[in-house]
C-alpha cells in the first residue's frame, strides 16, 4: 500500500507547491474489483518541506470530487490529538456513502469547531464537483484528446508521463469518465511506483500514469500497440497512427463543434465546463448505441439475449462509419460488460438511460420540425456519407440550466 501511496518515495520529498495537491491510487483484486483510494499528504503550515505522512481514503465508489471535499475536512485536523483524530475517522466510517444530494456530516466534538456541525455533501450530478475532463483539456488539445479517445476505444495501451501526482491521476480519471457508461475492463494505475514498473512492458492493455524522474529508459515504455503521451508538453511521443480512424466521421464533428461551444458559453460559468465536457462524451455514446435496448430480447424460455447482428446494422445503416464502429465497438470487453450488466438486471435506469430517453422525446420534438424546414429551404440539407441531416447546432437546446 505505501509504495502506491508514496510512489516518488525515491525523489522525496516533492516540490512544495505541489505536495498538498489531491491524488488517486487505484487497486485491482483478483476478481477484477477495483478501489479507490483518495489521498491527500499533509504540508504543515509555514513547513519548508512536505512530511511523509498521507490521508487515504479507499472506498468502491469513483467520486473523486466528493471524497476530496471529505479530505478538505480531515487534513486540517491532523494536529489535533490521537484520540481527537480517531474519533474523527470513526465517525466517518460508520456513515454510508451518502446518495447523490446526501450527506455525511462531522459532529463539532470531532472537530474543535464549536457549535458547528461540518456537512460534507455529495452533489445531485457528481460532474458539477470534478474537474477531471477539464484539467484533460487544459493539458490537451482537442485532437489530441481524440486520439486518446480512440485508443481506449480500441483497448490498447494508454500511457501519460508527468512530474506531477496530481496531474497523472485527474487526466486518467479524465479517461474513465470520458467512456461513461462504459467501464475500462483491463489494468489501471494512476500512478505507477517505480517498484512495478514492469507492468509497463505487459502484452495486455493498460492505462498507466509514469513519473516523468521515475522513467530511466524512455525507449522501454514506448507501447509496441498504444500510445504515450506527455501531460506537461501536451506531447504525442508515440502513436500507432491510426487512432482517429475508430469513430465515425459524424461523431467527430460534433464532438468537436460541441467542445468548441463549450468554451464560448462557459466563459462566465468556470464550474460547469467539466459537466459540459461529459456531456459531449455521453450524447456520443447516447447517439451510437443508444438503441442498445431495442436490441434485448426474452427468449420462450425466458432467457434474456442481446442481438448483436441487428445492433449494428440498425443505427443509421445508410451509414457505413457508424457500422463499421458498431462491428468493432461490441467486441470490446468494456461493451460486452456492459451488456452483461443490463441482461442481469431489468429495468436499468442511470443517467444514460435517461440521456436516452431525453434525447428520443427531443427527436419526437424536432422531426416536424426538421421536416417542414427541409419542405422550405432544401438547401440548408447536406449529405453526410448517404444520410441526410439539417443543419443545427451540435449542442441541443435543452442543455442543463447551469450551461448558460
Amino acid at each position: 500500500m505505501e509504495h502506491f501511496c508514496f510512489p516518488d518515495s525515491t525523489h522525496w520529498p516533492p516540490p512544495l507547491q505541489t505536495a498538498g495537491e489531491p491524488y488517486v491510487i487505484v487497486l485491482t483484486d483478483s476478481k477484477g474489483d477495483r478501489m479507490y483510494g483518495y489521498c491527500r499528504r499533509v504540508v504543515p503550515e509555514g513547513a519548508q518541506s512536505c512530511i511523509p505522512i498521507t490521508y487515504c481514503l479507499l472506498s468502491r465508489h469513483r467520486a473523486a470530487g466528493f471524497y476530496n471535499k471529505l479530505l478538505n475536512v480531515m487534513v486540517p485536523c491532523h494536529g489535533a490529538s490521537v484520540s481527537q483524530r480517531q474519533a474523527l475517522l470513526d465517525c466517518l466510517r460508520k456513515q454510508p456513502f451518502p446518495s447523490p444530494g446526501g450527506f455525511v456530516e462531522f459532529p463539532p466534538e470531532n472537530l474543535g469547531n464549536g457549535n458547528k456541525v461540518n456537512q460534507v455533501q455529495r452533489l445531485l450530478d457528481e460532474r458539477l464537483e470534478d474537474f477531471d475532463l477539464k484539467g484533460l483539456f487544459e493539458r490537451l488539445n482537442e485532437t489530441v484528446v481524440l486520439h486518446v479517445l480512440g485508443t481506449v476505444l480500441l483497448e490498447r495501451k494508454l500511457i501519460f508521463v508527468s512530474q506531477n501526482l496530481s496531474a497523472l491521476s485527474l487526466c486518467i480519471d479524465a479517461v474513465q469518465s470520458m467512456l461513461y457508461p462504459f467501464v475500462w475492463q483491463h489494468k489501471i494505475v494512476p500512478i505507477l511506483p517505480q517498484s512495478m514498473k514492469e507492468i509497463s512492458s505487459a502484452y495486455t492493455p493498460f492505462i498507466l500514469g509514469l513519473l516523468s524522474k521515475n522513467v530511466e529508459d524512455w525507449n522501454s515504455i514506448y507501447p509496441d500497440q498504444g500510445m504515450l503521451v506527455d501531460l506537461d508538453s501536451g506531447e504525442v511521443l508515440h502513436s500507432v497512427g491510426d487512432e482517429s480512424t475508430i469513430l465515425p466521421r459524424c461523431s467527430v464533428r460534433k464532438l468537436m463543434s460541441d467542445w468548441e461551444l463549450i468554451v464560448n458559453i462557459t466563459q462566465q460559468a468556470e464550474t460547469a465546463h467539466n459537466a459540459l465536457y461529459s456531456e459531449s462524451f455521453l450524447r456520443m455514446f447516447v447517439d451510437l448505441c443508444g438503441h442498445y435496448e431495442q436490441n434485448i430480447h426474452c427468449s420462450d424460455s425466458g432467457h434474456k439475449y442481446f442481438d448483436r447482428a441487428v445492433f449494428t446494422q440498425s443505427r443509421n445503416p445508410s451509414n457505413s462509419s457508424v457500422r463499421d464502429f458498431l462491428e468493432w465497438f461490441t467486441e470490446t470487453a468494456m461493451f460486452n460488460f456492459f451488456i452483461e450488466s443490463r441482461l442481469r438486471n431489468d429495468a436499468v435506469q442511470t443517467l444514460f438511460e435517461q440521456k436516452i430517453l431525453d434525447h428520443s422525446m427531443q427527436i419526437e420534438i424536432c422531426l416536424p420540425n426538421a421536416k417542414l424546414q427541409a419542405n422550405e429551404s432544401p438547401k440548408t440539407m447536406q449529405e453526410d456519407e448517404g444520410q441526410l441531416f439539417v443543419d443545427q447546432p451540435s449542442l441541443p437546446s435543452a442543455w442543463p440550466n447551469w450551461a448558460s
